[in-house]
C-alpha cells in the first residue's frame, strides 16, 4: 500500500507546477485557475460523502484500485483536450479518484493493524503521501522544462497505472466486514449515516471544525501557491522544489510522530501542528523573496508532521475500523468543502492583491483550530473512546 500511495500521490504532485502555464498559454483568466482547483476539489467532496462510505462494503482496495483508474483517466484528459474543458473536466475525475483512494487507504490501515502499532502505521502513510508531493513537482517542473506541458500529464498517468499494479497486490482482509450489517433504510439514509453518528458523538463537531481549518490553506493554495512564486520572480524548478520542502519534513518526521504520540496526547499535537500552519500563512503574505517562501515551507511541513498522522490515529482510535472509510469521508468531505470555497475566493483575491489569500488561509485555520481545542477542553471529562464507539 506504501508503493501505491507513494505512486497515485506522485501522480497528482506533478501536474501542479504546469497548470499555471497552462491557463497562460491558453490564454484563460485567473480566476479560472481557481476554478479547475474548485472542480477537483468540489469532485472530491461529492466522493467523500457518496463513494468512501461504499468502501466499507465493497472493500478498501477494490476502492484504492478504482481510485488509481480514475486518476488516470483524469491524466489523459488532460492530455488529450489541452483547453478549458479539458482541464475542468481532468480535475474534477482526479477528485473523485482521490476522494476514492485517501479514505480507502486510511480504513485498510485501521482493519489490518494492531492498535497500538497503528499511529507508525499512519506516520508511514503520510511519509509516503509526502514523498509522493516531493517527487511528483519536482518531477513535474523538470518534465515541463524539457518535453513542455504534456510531459507532466503524460507521466502523471504512467504512474497512477503504476499505483494500480501496486495495490491490486494487497491482501484482501476478510476478519472483519460490514457486509452483513444491516444498512439503513433508503439511499439517502446511508449515505447520511457517517455524519449523522460522528455529529452525534462528543468530539464529532470539535474533529469537524479542526478538519475545515485545516483544509482552508489548502484550497487556498492549491490557486495562489504557483502563481505567488511565480509574481515573486520564482523560476519553474523552484516552484517545484518549494512543494518538496514543505513536505521533506512529513517524509522524515511522519513515522518518528506517529509512534511516539500517545492517543491521549493527539489533540494537543493537532492544535501545535496547526497552529504553526496557521502561522506560516499568513507570514506567507510579509515574504518577497520566493527562496525564502520556500524556505518557510519547511517550518510549516513540520508542524504538518505533528498533526496529520495524529489526527488520522485520533479519528481510528473512536471508530470501528468496518466504518473508517465512511467517517474519514465525512471529515474529509466537510474539509474539502472549505477547501473548495477557500480555492475559489483565492482566484478572486489574488488579482487584487497577492498576498491576499494566504492571509485569509492563516485566519482560517487559527479559527477552525481555535473551535477544535475549546471544545476538546470543554468535553475533557467524557469518555470519548466507548461513547464514540458505540455511537459510530
Amino acid at each position: 500500500m506504501v508503493a501505491g500511495t507513494l505512486f497515485v500521490r506522485s501522480g497528482f504532485g506533478l501536474v501542479l507546477p504546469s497548470l499555471p502555464l497552462f491557463v497562460r498559454m491558453h490564454h484563460l483568466p485567473v480566476p479560472d485557475l481557481g476554478l479547475a482547483a474548485a472542480a477537483y476539489t468540489a469532485c472530491g467532496v461529492v466522493g467523500m460523502f457518496a463513494l468512501a462510505p461504499m468502501t466499507d462494503r465493497l472493500g478498501h482496495v477494490r476502492g484504492m484500485m478504482a481510485g488509481a483508474i480514475v486518476y488516470m483517466a483524469g491524466s489523459v484528459l488532460l492530455l488529450i483536450l489541452p483547453d478549458a474543458v479539458g482541464l475542468l473536466a481532468g480535475r474534477a475525475l482526479q477528485g473523485l479518484a482521490m476522494a476514492l483512494f485517501g479514505p480507502a487507504s486510511f480504513a485498510y490501515v485501521a482493519l489490518t493493524v494492531p492498535r497500538e502499532r497503528r499511529g507508525g502505521a499512519y506516520g508511514t502513510l503520510a511519509s509516503a503521501q509526502m514523498a509522493g508531493f516531493i517527487l511528483g513537482p519536482a518531477a513535474g517542473g523538470v518534465a515541463l522544462a524539457m518535453r513542455g506541458l504534456s510531459a507532466p500529464l503524460f507521466v502523471s498517468a504512467v504512474a497512477a497505472a503504476a499505483s494500480l499494479v501496486a495495490v491490486a497486490q494487497l491482501p484482501r482482509p476478510v476478519s472483519a466486514t460490514v457486509a452483513a450489517e444491516p444498512a439503513p433504510a433508503g439511499s439517502l439514509a446511508a449515505l447520511r449515516a457517517p455524519l449523522v453518528a460522528i455529529l452525534a458523538a462528543p468530539w464529532g463537531a470539535a474533529l469537524l471544525a479542526y478538519s475545515i481549518g485545516q483544509q482552508i490553506p489548502t484550497g487556498a493554495y492549491d490557486t495562489a501557491w504557483s502563481l505567488f512564486l511565480y509574481h515573486l520572480g520564482a523560476a519553474p524548478w523552484l516552484v517545484g522544489a518549494s512543494f518538496a520542502a514543505w513536505a521533506l519534513p512529513l517524509v522524515i518526521l511522519s513515522p518518528v510522530v506517529g509512534r511516539r504520540v500517545r492517543p491521549a496526547r493527539a489533540a494537543l499535537w493537532m492544535t501545535a501542528g496547526a497552529a504553526v500552519t496557521s502561522v506560516a500563512a499568513i507570514t506567507y503574505a510579509l515574504l518577497h523573496n520566493p527562496y525564502l517562501v520556500a524556505g518557510l515551507g519547511l517550518l510549516e511541513g513540520a508542524g504538518s508532521a505533528a498533526s496529520l498522522p495524529v489526527s488520522q490515529m485520533y479519528l481510528a482510535d473512536r471508530v470501528p475500523p468496518t466504518r473508517m472509510a465512511g467517517a474519514q469521508g465525512v471529515v474529509s468531505g466537510v474539509g474539502q468543502g472549505a477547501a473548495l470555497l477557500a480555492a475559489i475566493a483565492a482566484g478572486y483575491l489574488y488579482p487584487v492583491r497577492p498576498w491576499l489569500p494566504f492571509v485569509v488561509a492563516g485566519v482560517g485555520c487559527a479559527a477552525g483550530t481555535a473551535w477544535f481545542f475549546a471544545q476538546r477542553a470543554a468535553h475533557a471529562g467524557i469518555d470519548e473512546d466507548a461513547s464514540a464507539g458505540a455511537a459510530v
